[in-house]
C-alpha cells in the first residue's frame, strides 16, 4: 500500500525505521525530529493518516541511547537513537560542510529520488535530504528544515542515525566538504542560520514564500554568493508512479503540480557543489 506522506519534499523524508521521538501524546510514532507544534486543522488532518502508515513499518524499542534536540517552542525533545547507529563512527566534520542523505527504496523515497535522477541525467546518488554542519565548543551539529519542526539544529549523530549505511553507501550519507577558498562561506551560512531558527517548514515547495525545505534552507543560507540558484522544478514523466504521487499530494494541499515551477532538490546542492565548491573526500 502506497504510503500518503506529509510532504517533505523535493526532500526531506522522515526515516523513522531507524528511531523513535518521545511524545507527550498518544499518536503513531512520528518522523525523527519531530515535536508537538500548532497545527492548523486542515494540516493535521493530513498528517494523521501519514504517522498511522508510518507505524507500521517502525519499530519502538526502549533504548538507553538518547540526545537532546531544541525545537523552536522551546522544549526539549529526549530522542532514541538505535544502539547500531550510536555505534558507528562519526565522520569528521568542520563548519560549512553540507551532509546528505539516502534514506533508501519505496514509494515515497522513489517519488523524491526518481524525477531529480532524471531531471540532471545521472543515475547516482539518490539523495533526499541536506543540511549544514556547524561545530559549537567542539560538538557538531546540522542546522535543517523537517517537517513539523521547520527549521532547526540537531547533534550530528542524531542526523546521521536516519540512514542505515556510512558515507558514500547507499542507503547512507554524503559529505560535501568546502575547498579552503570557500570555508567563509560556511561559516558565514551557519551564522546566518541561526537567524531562521523556527521558520515553518514548506510543504508546497514555493520559493517564494517564507516557509523553507531543506535544500531551500541551504540556498538562503548562501544566498548572494552566487551558489545554488533555483531551476525548474521535476516532479516525473506523466503517468509514472511518481508523478502519481507527487498529483495525489498537491492535490491535497489544494494545488497543482508546480512542474517548472523554480526550486531545488538536495541532488541538485549536491551536484552543484561537487561541480565548483567541494574538496574529494580523500582531501
Amino acid at each position: 500500500m502506497k504510503l500518503r506522506l506529509l510532504p517533505a519534499l523535493l526532500l526531506c523524508a522522515a526515516a523513522v525505521r531507524a528511531q523513535t521521538v518521545v511524545l507527550p501524546l498518544r499518536i503513531p510514532a512520528p518522523p525523527p525530529g519531530f515535536a508537538p507544534v500548532q497545527v492548523v486543522p486542515p494540516v493535521l488532518s493530513s498528517v494523521l493518516p501519514v504517522l498511522s502508515a508510518l507505524q507500521t513499518a517502525t519499530a519502538l524499542p526502549s533504548l538507553p541511547h538518547a540526545a537532546t534536540v531544541r525545537v523552536r517552542a522551546g522544549a526539549a525533545v529526549p530522542v532514541r537513537t538505535p544502539p547500531a547507529a550510536a555505534a558507528r563512527p562519526l565522520p569528521s566534520v568542520e563548519t560549512g560542510d553540507l551532509l546528505f542523505l539516502d534514506f533508501g527504496r519505496g514509494d515515497y523515497y522513489d517519488a523524491v529520488a526518481d524525477p531529480t535522477l532524471e531531471q540532471y541525467g545521472v543515475e547516482g546518488p539518490r539523495l533526499h535530504h541536506a543540511g549544514l554542519v556547524e561545530v559549537v565548543d567542539g560538538e557538531p551539529f546540522v542546522w535543517e528544515a523537517w517537517p513539523m519542526r521547520g527549521v532547526g539544529r540537531v547533534p550530528l549523530a542524531f542526523f546521521l542515525s536516519r540512514v542505515q549505511r556510512g558515507e558514500g553507501e547507499p542507503g547512507g550519507y554524503l559529505v560535501g566538504r568546502l575547498r579552503p577558498e570557500f570555508r567563509a562561506l560556511g561559516f558565514e551560512a551557519a551564522r546566518r542560520a541561526e537567524e531562521l531558527r523556527g521558520l515553518p517548514f514548506g510543504t508546497d515547495l514555493s520559493w517564494e514564500s517564507r516557509e523553507l525545505y531543506c535544500s531551500k534552507l541551504i540556498a538562503v543560507l548562501f544566498a548572494g554568493t552566487g551558489l545554488f540558484a533555483p531551476r525548474p522544478m521535476h516532479f516525473g514523466r506523466e503517468g509514472t508512479p511518481e508523478r502519481a504521487f507527487w498529483e495525489e499530494h498537491f492535490s491535497r494541499l489544494g494545488l497543482p503540480v508546480p512542474e517548472g515551477q523554480p526550486g531545488l532538490s538536495p541532488l541538485g546542492l549536491y551536484l552543484e557543489g561537487r561541480e565548483k565548491i567541494f574538496l574529494s573526500r580523500s582531501s
